[in-house]
């Protein structure tokens, strides 16, 4: 089982709060390369950052950021875990 951020949801956090790459990445307390390297899938999220967008962050729950990907053993699906919309986005 690992952690991923929902597509697009970095974006979404962004533009709902005028930040750019550079902005978003001093909030959460983490270089530029390493959000560079989570918002193009080359890197998964780990306890860390979770930790710090949620600190940034603490109106979103990890459930609305992140989901949790569950691999199925003999085959090449997964599965996605915790797939609700950010409340906080509607309004």
């Amino acid at each position: 089982m690992s952690i991923c951020i929902k597509e697009n949801i970095l974006e979404t956090i962004q533009s709902k709060y005028s930040l750019n790459d550079s902005q978003l990445a001093l909030k959460i307390g983490i270089d530029y390369s390493g959000l560079w390297r989570i918002k193009t899938g080359r890197n998964k999220p780990g306890e860390q950052f979770v930790a710090k967008i949620l600190a940034a962050f603490p109106e979103l729950t990890f459930e609305e950021v992140f989901f949790l990907e569950v691999e199925s053993h003999g085959s090449d699906t997964t599965e996605q875990e915790g797939l609700g919309e950010a409340k906080w986005l509607r309004s």
